[in-house]
């Protein structure tokens, strides 16, 4: 802009300010105190709760690593299972035992005639 712009002289002149009367400055000083309190109550349970919070956190981590160890456990004890019953198959003797218990009649089907005791 080619020339300056003039101030109301009001805009830039803050108000008169008025005297606090005693009794409102013990007002505001007690309610002060109170929000105060009131505060640090509050950020006392927060950290309460946080601290609750990790130490949940916590025992889950551990319970975890624990189902975590289990699993590995269950995993290697399936594979020697697997492995074992592979070698047991390739064993002439008990393959035959094997073939055997499921060839022919059996008493516990319906079809095949009841033995007598």
């Amino acid at each position: 802009m080619p020339y300056t712009l003039s101030r109301v002289p009001s805009s830039t002149t803050p108000a008169p300010s008025h005297p606090i009367l005693p009794e409102i400055v013990e007002e505001f000083q007690y309610q002060l105190a109170e929000m105060t309190r009131e505060r640090n109550n509050w950020k006392r349970r927060y950290e309460v709760a946080m601290v609750q919070m990790k130490t949940k956190d916590g025992q889950i981590e551990q319970k975890d690593h624990k189902i975590l160890k289990l699993s590995q456990i269950i995993v290697k004890k399936n594979d020697l299972l697997q492995r074992k019953d592979d070698l047991l198959k390739r064993d002439p003797k008990r393959k035959k035992e094997y073939m055997d218990l499921f060839a022919g009649g059996h008493p516990d089907f319906e079809d095949s005639p009841p033995s007598k005791a």
